[in-house]
């Protein structure tokens, strides 16, 4: 499953997508700290539509199914993805 959330902000809306089984976890690696908090908890989904993200600016995705679901999209490549102790997050600006 997958966490959906969405924000607004002065410039528009921000997606939120994270794997719902990285909940409450928290990955170090060096000076670099990726947390699972409340901030990624939102709508639990199997898959996200086109309408989920429809007139975002930024996304911001963490965890295998919720990149990969981006890659699908063509909205990110693999050179666009990083990691922290090996989970994989992306954050996408729309122009």
């Amino acid at each position: 499953m997958i966490w959906v959330k969405k924000y607004r902000d002065n410039y528009g809306e921000v997606v939120v997508l994270c794997d719902k089984d990285l909940y409450g976890k928290r990955f170090e690696e060096g000076e670099f700290v990726l947390e699972i908090n409340d901030f990624f908890k939102g709508e639990e989904k199997e898959n996200i539509s086109d309408e989920d993200i429809k007139d975002c600016y930024f996304i911001y995705a963490v965890g295998e199914k919720s990149v990969k679901i981006l890659k699908e999209k063509n909205i990110i490549s693999d050179e666009d993805v990083k990691r922290i102790k090996n989970i994989p997050y992306v954050f996408v600006l729309l122009i």
